[in-house]
């Protein structure tokens, strides 16, 4: 029964934790471009801030003149030294 009950509870709320995230690991807060589906939004990271669940997939940059970094489902991109990566 508890099984029956926790299926249906995902069910019902959808699975969150599988979007990815945007993690700032830095001593400073940044603001990054974040596209999704050609849509560009300006998203704010406080210092030491993980914002959970963004998007399925997007890319962020830095600046408009930087490197794009592509993330998906289950993964975290990481702002560290003023620079992003991708982290599982």
């Amino acid at each position: 029964m508890r099984i029956v009950a926790f299926v249906a509870a995902v069910a019902l709320t959808g699975t969150p934790a599988l979007a990815a995230d945007l993690v700032n690991q830095d001593g400073s807060d940044h603001t990054v471009l974040m596209d999704i589906l050609g849509e560009t939004t300006e998203v704010t990271v406080a210092a030491g801030e993980t914002k959970a669940g963004v998007c399925d997939i997007c890319t962020f940059q830095m600046t408009e003149d930087s490197e794009p970094v592509l993330v998906m489902e289950g993964q975290k991109a990481v702002i560290q030294g003023g620079a992003l990566s991708v982290a599982e």
